[in-house]
């Protein structure tokens, strides 16, 4: 508990473990380190899938001499070796099946499934521990059945096809080799971004990458202990600058600056005899309209989300700097900042760079300018004494009208009175207005001022209608089954919504669980929520849409702040510091505890699988529904005590004294960081 545990490390197929070099080595180059010297090389046992020679022999069947004597042909004993793994049905199992532990490093898959030779009950699966390191863990079928690994399930064992060779298979090399970079560039695009390599595919491997500084590039390498290909910078010699297309370090007069303005190479140069690197000419344009610019435009702060915003040049904080949406090809778009030449600054609205002497200035920081109050309309900030609403009456609250001069030129109150709101300059759309810290809006001194709140209430209709607001409903039926709160989703405690007809039928909970809250129509299609108490002993019970003391009220203050996963895919119920091993999909569960920043992990121990308890790194707390440990602002959600969706049946199960956690609580590891 807080001390340090030995953990067992799984070397890549193939491979020994060297404690002199204290990586994974070949076995050739393994050394005893108990002191019986060297190990011999690993029997060159690959030979029998080497041997398709016996086929090639149709040497025999060339001679016309014999030509009654067809058997030599017909004898591909050789050949039929490999049949032996076939059994019954089923075609020849891939020949790359070792039944070894994998190196889920390099396979990174969830879902594959590989055999064993522990027993052919048993198999493999590689689980991404918390989305930093991946573990291969071993699993076993249920009683009776075996591993089938064509059908990637638990299989009867009449159904079942051996697929393990009957030698174990060594390799006296390992698996991935770092090839030789061709000095080829693959062909266009690809996109390539200075200082931004990257070793992913066999063709991104077998480059060199450009980096920000002329004189180094970046070659793939491949590293044992991270079991992954790493960019490698590397510096030219004698003073030379990197070549991207050429592939070679290169004289610095014979160099060509590939990094402004490669993302755009694909399409062709304005011109046959101009650089790549040369700016495209300028063309007299008219400054496009509003209708087709991604308003707003903030100076520094691109975005490359719609289709019209990729199209678009953003302007930088510098004015000789500007942005383009580079599409890498993966998926995903990267705002990549570019230079105008010297002497040259971006015009926004021309989307070019322009001599400075021609440079607007005006599009920044924001373009166009956040709306200002409109001529004649009164500073919220001073106060009047003699404002008339008579030609404005009736005032109804979070309502502004903006259709008459005299209705423009007013501020319009809401029902918090912290806000207002103002008419903008087109008289069609209305903005909402924040006062000053420690201030409230007055609306017939329009403006906003310290102190106490107003004389007069205008909220939620002024001048007052002499007609009774509707009578309170009745105390709430409960429903026949428990609701679906999902479409509702964010529901917070104390926070009730009457926006869409359905959260206006929606009983809201509260902090407190006697209290709840109700929308009621004040006025005609003016809906406010409204506080009710539970009679004692009941309590509100939001899943049931009631006050009842028959069922215990489930915690959904912390639940339902995001949507939940499928029921199907989630080892119902989830009950904290209770985790479950008995299924795979309690295996592959990360389950919670009742301190948030502890998980518990099934993990096999001696032919059985027993939870162990892993703790979150600092500042970082567990997500059930994410499966991750996330950033503690990240995570309000908590399941605690117990969760089972909105599946409650007969009522949520009581609240039980935590219990000891089953099987062997080990020590407390916080998962390593790789790469």
């Amino acid at each position: 508990m807080g001390g340090w545990s030995p953990q067992e490390m799984p070397c890549a197929p193939g491979t020994l473990f060297s404690f002199r070099y204290q990586v994974c080595v070949h076995p050739q180059d393994w050394t005893d380190p108990c002191g019986t010297g060297p190990t011999p090389a690993p029997p060159v046992t690959p030979a029998p899938p080497v041997t398709p020679e016996p086929p090639v022999t149709p040497e025999p069947p060339v001679t016309p001499e014999p030509p009654v004597t067809p058997e030599p042909p017909v004898t591909p004993e050789p050949p039929v070796t490999p049949e032996p793994p076939i059994t019954s049905t089923g075609g020849i199992p891939p020949s790359t099946i070792d039944c070894l532990v994998p190196n889920c490093a390099l396979l990174q898959d969830e879902v594959l499934r590989l055999p064993s030779y522990d027993g052919p009950q048993y198999f493999y699966r590689c689980v991404f521990l918390l989305q930093t390191v991946w573990i291969a863990f071993q699993d076993v079928c249920p009683t009776g059945q075996y591993f089938g690994f064509i059908q990637q399930a638990c299989v009867a064992p009449t159904d079942w096809l051996d697929v393990c060779p009957s030698d174990p298979i060594y390799t006296t090399q390992p698996t991935t080799v770092p090839p030789t970079p061709t000095l080829t560039p693959p062909p266009l695009p690809l996109p390539v971004i200075c200082g931004s390599p990257r070793c992913t595919t066999p063709a991104e491997r077998s480059i060199l990458w450009p980096s920000t500084v002329a004189d180094m590039y970046y070659r793939c390498e491949w590293v044992e202990r991270l079991f992954q290909y790493v960019p490698v910078p590397v510096r030219c010699e004698n003073f030379f600058f990197f070549d991207f297309q050429r592939q070679e370090c290169v004289i610095p007069l014979d160099w060509v600056d590939i990094c402004p303005i490669f993302p755009t190479l694909p399409t062709p140069p304005p011109c046959t005899d101009c650089c790549p690197t040369c700016p495209p000419p300028a063309t007299p344009e008219e400054p496009p309209s509003d209708v087709v610019l991604p308003l707003p435009i903030i100076c520094g702060a691109p975005r490359c989300v719609t289709a019209e915003e990729r199209a678009f040049h953003w302007p930088a904080i510098n004015p000789n700097e500007f942005y383009r949406c580079v599409d890498n090809g993966a998926g995903w778009v990267q705002a990549t900042l570019d230079y105008c030449p010297d002497g040259e600054l971006f015009q926004t609205l021309e989307q070019r760079c322009v001599p400075a002497a021609d440079h607007d200035a005006t599009v920044c920081p924001i373009y166009p300018p956040p709306p200002t109050a409109p001529p004649g309309q009164p500073d919220p900030g001073t106060c009047t004494a003699d404002f008339d609403p008579a030609p404005i009456l009736p005032v109804i609250c979070d309502v502004a009208r903006c259709d008459t001069a005299q209705e423009r030129a007013t501020l319009w109150p809401a029902n918090d009175a912290t806000r207002y709101f103002v008419c903008a300059q087109d008289g069609a759309t209305t903005l909402q207005a924040q006062c000053p810290p420690g201030e409230l809006f007055h609306f017939l001194a329009q403006c906003c001022r310290a102190g106490p709140a107003p004389d007069v209430t205008v909220c939620p209709v002024y001048p007052p209608i002499n007609t009774l607001p509707p009578p309170l409903p009745g105390p709430a039926v409960c429903a026949a089954t428990p609701i679906d709160p999902g479409p509702l989703v964010p529901v917070e405690c104390d926070v009730p919504r009457c926006g869409t007809p359905a959260e206006r039928d929606t009983l809201w909970p509260s902090a407190s669980e006697t209290v709840y809250y109700q929308c009621v129509e004040q006025l005609a299609g003016l809906y406010e929520p409204v506080q009710r108490t539970c009679e004692a002993p009941a309590k509100f019970n939001f899943l049931w849409q009631c006050c009842t003391a028959e069922v215990e009220p489930m915690d959904v203050c912390s639940i339902f702040l995001e949507a939940a996963p499928a029921p199907d895919t989630l080892p119902l119920p989830i009950v904290c510091d209770q985790p479950r091993c008995g299924t795979e999909l309690e295996r592959s569960f990360f389950w919670p505890a009742a301190d948030r920043k502890l998980l518990y992990l099934c993990e096999p121990d001696a032919g059985t699988f027993t939870a162990r308890m892993y703790t979150c790194a600092d500042g970082k707390a567990f997500h059930v529904w994410r499966q991750d440990c996330v950033p503690e602002r990240e995570c309000r959600l908590n399941v605690c005590p117990y969760y089972n969706g909105t599946d409650v049946g007969a009522g949520v199960v009581p609240k039980q004294p935590p219990t000891s956690a089953p099987g062997v609580v080990g020590p407390i590891l916080t998962p390593p960081s790789v790469g």
